[in-house]
């Protein structure tokens, strides 16, 4: 993460599951029992991502796609995946991005403090 002088976020690193620099499609596996389309739209991760995107090329993404493998705790306890898979298509429009581009910059001025 950068901030030039002008308190402007410059670069973040961020690690998709999947995206395609050429069409600007970003894909995100999760695995775990509750995902739904309002879980989606609101994930700030995905929002990180935008974000990501928008930095590095100055273009919203054309697509997101969380793909969800549904997954259960067994009677031993150990976690299984129920073999259910859906897709959820989102997207993140400029305030979305701009409200995380301010969390980015406090917490990395928080982490700087710690030096």
């Amino acid at each position: 993460t950068g901030i030039n002088n002008n308190d402007t976020l410059r670069t973040i690193l961020a690690k998709l599951d999947g995206f395609d620099p050429k069409s600007l499609v970003i894909d995100e596996c999760k695995t775990g029992k509750h995902w739904n389309q309002k879980r989606v739209d609101e994930d700030d991760q995905l929002t990180f991502y935008a974000l990501a995107c928008w930095l590095k090329y100055k273009k919203h993404p054309s697509l997101i796609r969380l793909h969800w493998a549904r997954t259960i705790e067994d009677e031993e306890g150990k976690i299984r995946a129920t073999g259910e898979l859906k897709t959820f298509i989102t997207g993140r429009a400029m305030p979305q991005m701009l409200e995380m581009a301010n969390r980015v910059k406090k917490a990395w001025k928080s982490i700087q403090k710690l030096k």
